[in-house]
């Protein structure tokens, strides 16, 4: 979260900022009333009434799969384009792609990439790039270098499956 907005947040008088606390129930039938929150280790828990609720769940990168497989910020956020370090990039045959990690064939996009501007508009149009790189990779790789293995693997699925 941008620092300007989280100090407005925290002079909002309104507004409660409760870190490292849990909602263990939302209460209301029709509308929210409130909630019950805890904390983690702890039994006791709270009740709130609210008339609203924000959750922002953090920053956190949730790439623990591919640890050791790439190249990271301090963070554990992939390095992206020409980011990674340059013995890894030195690995690969042409310059690197916007969104590619350092490893052929994986990319990142939106909030898990490490330089990302975390917002929603801008991780939906690096989704849309990547799907895109992604299509030109498998069709680069598909025979080698000309994509038409993967034409022809297509051509034959469509004539095998007509509806799919």
């Amino acid at each position: 979260m941008p620092r300007h907005l989280a100090d407005r947040i925290e002079r909002e008088p309104r507004v409660t900022v409760s870190p490292h606390a849990q909602v263990t129930a939302v209460i209301g039938t029709d509308q929210l009333e409130g909630v019950r929150v805890g904390r983690a280790g702890q039994a006791a828990q709270a009740g709130l009434a609210v008339r609203g609720r924000f959750a922002f769940i953090g920053a956190r990168p949730r790439t623990e799969r591919l640890a050791g497989q790439l190249a990271h910020d301090s963070d554990g956020f992939p390095l992206t384009g020409s980011d990674p370090p340059a013995a890894r990039l030195a690995r690969q045959s042409s310059a690197p792609l916007f969104l590619a990690t350092s490893r052929p064939g994986i990319f990142a996009a939106g909030d898990v990439r490490s330089g990302s501007v975390k917002r929603a508009a801008a991780a939906i149009g690096e989704g849309a790039r990547a799907v895109r790189l992604v299509y030109d990779r498998l069709q680069s790789t598909a025979t080698g270098t000309s994509g038409t293995g993967l034409i022809k693997a297509r051509a034959a699925f469509s004539q095998a499956h007509p509806s799919g």
